[in-house]
Parts: C-alpha cells; structure tokens; sequence
C-alpha cells in the first residue's frame, strides 16, 4: 500500500528541545545536591511518561505524603509548562524541518502526535508558522497508540499506509528509529546506533511495517520437547514461568498449546502478551528461563541428529 500518512514526534523530531525538557524539571526544585540526585534518578529510570507522572515521582522521591502529591503535581507542572513552552519558541528547529513540513504537506496527510500537552503544542507550532501544514495537531493527555488509531480511522488507511517518526519500523528492507523525514530523504536509526539515510521514494513507495504503533505486542515463541517428555508436565512447568514473570500481561491471556508433531521433537508455542517497550527482554530472558527450568526439571529439547551406517564390504 502506497505511503498516505506521516505522522510526526515533536520534541527532538521538529524542534531540537529534548535537552530543553529534561532541564526544565531541574528548575522545578531548589538547586542542591539532594533535589538534583532525586530528579536525576527519575529522569534516568522512566521511559516514555508525561511531565505529571514524572513529576509525581519525583516528589515521591523527595518523601513527600500521597496526600500532598496531586495539588504539588498540578502545581509544577504549570510551572514546567510555561518553562518548556517559552524555550520551545526560541530553541532552534532541526535540520530542514520547515521546508520538510512545506514539501511534504503538498503529497501527504501530515499529523502531530506527542507528549506535549495539547494546547501549549498548538501554540508552539502556530508560533513557528506550521499550523497549515497539518492535518491534526495532537497531544497530552491522549495517548499516541489512541490517537494513531484515530488518525487512521479518520484517514481510512491502514498502519502500512502510515509512517509514524519516533517510531521503530522496518520499511523499504531496512529497520531502525524513524529520526527525521527530510525533503528527499528519510533518516533510520539502527538497533546498533547505525544512521541509515532512505531515499523518501524508496521508503514511502514500500510496504511498512511499525513496531511501535501499539501498546502490546504478542512475543511468539517455539518451544521444542522430546518424545519421550511428559507434555502436561511440560504445558505445567511453561505456565509456572508465565506466571512468575510480572512484565506478561494476564489480559489478553498468554497461548500456550501443541503445534506440531515435528521429525524429532513435539512443539509447544508460547505467546504471552506484553508491553512493547518489554518486547525482546521478556524474549530473551524467557528463553533463558525455559533452558534453565527445562535442565532441572529433566526435561530435555532435541536437536538434529543423523545416523552414519557403516557397512563393511565383503
């Protein structure tokens, strides 16, 4: 399906303002030793999450009482607003995002999605002069996976015929961090921080695919036993696991059931649902886990073999 829709990040995407942001919650506290540390250590531990939950536990950090955190939070983050509001008007643009937005707007349905409160991001484009190039302008405190399946509604397209920038995809042959959509090209950035710069005809004429356009992912695991295994005990020791790992979902359930009688082993897949910022380390360390439990319950996982006959001749 022929690329319809792109759907824009702000802060580091259009504006270079992402040191602008983890600043302004600096300014929200007394500058000491103890309140840097603290907010420090917020910022360092949180993904993605709006300015109130980061907020929130900050204060949580500074020992202040759940009872005093909602109005403090409110509070400070006006405060932080007006902070990021008046730096994101004088911090500079990225590379060519103004003629990219004009080039662009004239083939595509263009958006905004970002964690920026919604009415300070209008204002901030509006300032800059983008205001006619987008189709929609959305923020905080809609969710991006929420507004993305809005978009996509609105438009009548599917996720293939949309590329979301800030989002990790695999397009055109090649997957990375979608990091800026240029006037002719667009910039990936790899697992292993490699920058790849795409040809916009290239990419947007292929079909894409988005990793990120969702909150959930389903990880889709084989698991492969011997014949001579018990496989309730088998379905019974991968369930246990499912379990004892809090990053899995309960809703939707996780799948787990015999999928074929293969050459040389019976196969079991396993597909829990997870956050999408959990993906691969619930993979990984799910696999390490099944080996490790498998060992010490005897349980054992086939691998090829093959039979040399040797015959003697007369």
């Amino acid at each position: 399906m022929t690329l319809k829709v792109i759907v824009f990040d702000f802060d580091g995407t259009l504006i270079d303002s992402n040191r602008l942001k983890y600043d302004a919650f600096f300014k929200l506290f007394p500058d000491d030793a103890h309140h840097a540390r603290t907010v420090r250590e917020v910022l360092d531990q949180t993904g993605e999450a709006s300015r109130y939950e980061i907020i929130e536990k900050i204060l949580a950090g500074l020992g202040r009482r759940p009872t005093d955190l909602q109005g403090d939070v409110n509070a400070l983050a006006e405060r932080y607003n007006i902070i990021v509001l008046d730096g994101a008007k004088r911090c500079p643009q990225m590379p060519g995002a103004g003629p990219a937005l004009k080039s662009l707007a004239a083939g595509y349905r263009l958006y905004v999605s970002s964690t920026t409160p919604e009415s300070p991001l209008q204002e901030i484009i509006g300032f800059r002069g983008w205001s006619a190039y987008f189709a929609g302008i959305f923020g905080y405190p809609r969710k991006k996976s929420e507004t993305l399946r809005r978009i996509l509604e609105a438009e009548n397209v599917d996720a293939k015929a949309a590329l979301v920038v800030g989002d990790f995809i695999e397009g055109a042959g090649i997957a990375g961090v979608v990091e800026q959509v240029q006037i002719l090209t667009t910039v990936l950035r790899t697992g292993d921080n490699k920058r790849i710069i795409v040809p916009n005809g290239q990419i947007m004429d292929s079909i894409i695919t988005n990793y990120s356009a969702n909150d959930t992912r389903r990880v889709d695991m084989v698991v492969g036993v011997s014949y001579s295994d018990d496989i309730d005990k088998v379905r019974s020791v991968l369930e246990e696991l499912i379990a004892a790992d809090e990053r899995i979902l309960a809703d939707p359930a996780c799948t787990i059931a015999v999928s074929e009688l293969a050459d040389s082993s019976v196969n079991f897949v396993v597909r829990p649902w997870v956050k999408t910022a959990d993906y691969w380390n619930v993979m990984w360390d799910m696999t390490e886990a099944v080996k490790k439990r498998f060992d010490k319950e005897g349980i054992s996982i086939p691998f090829p073999q093959q039979d040399v006959h040797l015959y003697k001749a007369d």
